[in-house]
């Protein structure tokens, strides 16, 4: 067997240490890529959560004759938001005004909001029109 011996065995040892150093930022960029990805997949279940409670409340006020609802500001979803518990912090706000575009029309817009883990609160919102003659003024 043949020693290394000069400068052959300290370019070896660099050389190790060089792939050991690559390998372990390349771990921790797969890491971060992880986990990452595991942070974006929650916020779009939670979207998907919240878009689905919107959708709910809008039909249930299209289902019920809005237009025949009193306008109100910041009140409580008619449906009762059964979903806004898989939301952290979830809250679901309703508002109803007279439309300016229809007569007998209402204004509908639906809010609902969460608390993003590690990060902002988040909200989804949908706006509709509802009146008497359906969507022909």
């Amino acid at each position: 067997m043949r020693r290394l011996v000069g400068k052959t065995a300290g370019a070896l040892y660099i050389d190790v240490l060089m792939a050991l150093l690559v390998i372990a930022a390349a771990g921790f960029m797969v890491f971060g890529l992880l986990i990452m990805h595991k942070q974006t997949s929650k916020d779009n279940e939670y979207y998907a959560i919240a878009d689905q409670i919107a959708r709910l409340e809008i039909e249930t006020i299209r289902s019920e004759h809005g237009y025949t609802l009193s306008n109100c500001t910041n009140a409580a979803l008619v449906s009762g938001g059964p979903q806004l518990s898989l939301l952290p912090s979830g809250a679901g706000k309703l508002t109803i005004a007279s439309s300016a575009l229809v007569s007998g029309g209402k204004d509908i817009t639906v809010v609902i909001s969460w608390q993003a883990e590690n990060g902002p609160a988040r909200s989804v919102t949908f706006n509709t029109l509802v009146s008497a003659n359906g969507p022909n003024p």
